[in-house]
């Protein structure tokens, strides 16, 4: 799995009529790479919970998005599995077959949800994303 984790002040997400959106939070886009277990993914959702990415009375970063009464707004997004160090071409062969990956998109919500307020965005269907980026703080987590 590689999450890309961005702080935002607010981000959307948008399928034809479909729209999801958060204020203050952040916006977590996720791929799954074909070695993920139901283990990786509540490991994952719980270091998303509790990743202190939130700057405290002093500028530290020692909050996390529960802390500042904060939402995640979790998107698939199936590129971030390519490997693009080889060739122009990005190769997908790690990433996991779309309807594993899909149960594993709704599994990690699911699970995500449970530790803090969260919403997502739509598998497998082209999104229009917009963001306001705090900071700005971007990691990158993968699972392999």
């Amino acid at each position: 799995m590689t999450l890309l984790i961005q702080r935002v002040l607010n981000a959307s997400v948008q399928t034809g009529d479909q729209k999801a959106s958060i204020e203050k939070g952040l916006l977590v886009l996720v791929s799954f790479h074909s070695l993920d277990t139901f283990e990786t993914l509540a490991k994952l959702a719980k270091k998303v919970a509790k990743m202190r990415i939130f700057d405290d009375a002093n500028g530290k970063l020692n909050l996390n998005v529960n802390d500042v009464k904060g939402q995640v707004l979790l998107v698939p997004n199936f590129t971030l599995e390519g490997d693009a160090l080889a060739g122009h071409r990005p190769s997908f062969s790690q990433a996991k077959a779309f309807d594993d990956a899909e149960n594993d998109f709704h599994l990690l919500y699911d699970l995500l949800k449970k530790e803090c307020p969260t919403f997502k965005g739509f598998f497998g269907a082209p999104m229009t994303i917009r963001s306001t980026q705090e900071g700005p703080v971007n990691l990158i987590v993968r699972s392999h």
